[in-house]
């Protein structure tokens, strides 16, 4: 992630990891050992998978292990339950080596890879991608799967499900700012992923034009379509807090191997907001995280036009064609 060739300077993934350790620190802090094996297989598996894809590249033998590719696995446990089961983590990895693999034009990627992976694992595995349980609720670090009755005693709804089943988190907002809100392992912690966006931003490899739009569009359209016995501004509060919002905004808007070049700063804008109006489309018909997920991927797929229409080259040309058909 975060790159568009594969010239990519080390300093990036210095500054990528920096972005990462408030996250995996206080959910390893919220969730026990077991988040960190969990962070470790998805990274190692990634990291490891890759290699033959880059053997069948030809890629040099110094560029076999990607820095790249351990930091995907690495986000995309971030977006599953302390509770998932040891052996799901190869598999995440080999759909985000899949995904990775795939690009179409200058190393760009069809879809972001980490999204990807935990969106396709939670259709084929959803009693195992959707338990999540109260935050400090420490299960086995080592356990391939934790023991169903533990886990039942300890499960709880989170914000988003709650939502979709038409009621409400109450235990506040800034419960769910910390991250004392059940739900994915690095999506929780809100308060941190604003750390890591303001690191990214502060060294260059964010844009504020993306992730504005994602979260504003989240954010209006929930307010205009709240509920008649909620207030509107805590619902989009909701709304925002709740599932991957946050997380998709700092991360996957930024993800410059499958979003518009920040260059482009009308495609990034149009990127978050079709974006942000699929999560609100999806979510309405109760599909929860991974609606939250497939709209990120869908507008995934324009990204090569939205830089075409928003090129200045391209704008000056059909100017041009225009004039002459005028005259």
């Amino acid at each position: 992630m975060f790159e568009r060739t594969e010239q990519t300077k080390l300093s990036l993934y210095v500054d990528l990891l920096i972005a990462l350790v408030p996250v995996a620190i206080w959910a390893v802090f919220l969730f026990g050992g077991r988040a960190a094996v969990l962070m470790s297989l998805c990274g190692f598996f990634s990291l490891l998978l890759e290699v033959p894809v880059r053997v069948l590249k030809k890629k040099r033998k110094a560029e076999l292990f990607s820095p790249s590719a351990f930091f995907t696995g690495i986000l995309a446990s971030f977006l599953i339950p302390v509770t998932a089961p040891l052996w799901i983590t190869p598999l995440i990895a080999l759909f985000s080596v899949l995904c990775r693999s795939f690009t179409l034009y200058f190393n760009h990627r069809v879809m972001n890879s980490a999204v990807f992976s935990v969106f396709v694992a939670s259709l084929l595995f959803p009693g195992y991608m959707e338990r999540y349980t109260k935050p400090f609720a420490y299960f086995p670090a080592f356990e391939i799967v934790p023991d169903a009755k533990l886990v039942d005693a300890y499960r709880v709804f989170s914000p988003l499900h709650l939502l979709d089943a038409g009621t409400y988190y109450e235990g506040g907002f800034l419960a769910q700012l910390i991250g004392v809100a059940s739900g994915p392992i690095g999506a929780v912690a809100i308060l941190c992923l604003v750390f890591s966006f303001v690191w990214l931003l502060l060294r260059k490899h964010a844009s504020l034009y993306g992730t504005l739009a994602y979260l504003l569009t989240v954010a209006l359209i929930s307010a205009a379509f709240s509920p008649d016995d909620v207030e509107m501004v805590s619902y989009a509060g909701m709304q925002l807090l709740s599932g991957s919002v946050v997380f998709l905004s700092v991360f996957a808007m930024n993800d410059f191997s499958s979003v518009p070049n920040p260059s482009f700063r009308i495609a990034r804008i149009v990127f978050g907001l079709l974006a942000g109006i699929l999560t609100c489309v999806f979510r309405s018909f109760a599909w929860g995280l991974s609606g939250d997920y497939l709209s990120v991927l869908i507008v995934n797929a324009s990204t090569p036009l939205l830089e075409k229409l928003s090129d200045p080259l391209f704008i000056s040309d059909v100017k041009q064609k225009l004039r002459r058909k005028t005259q």
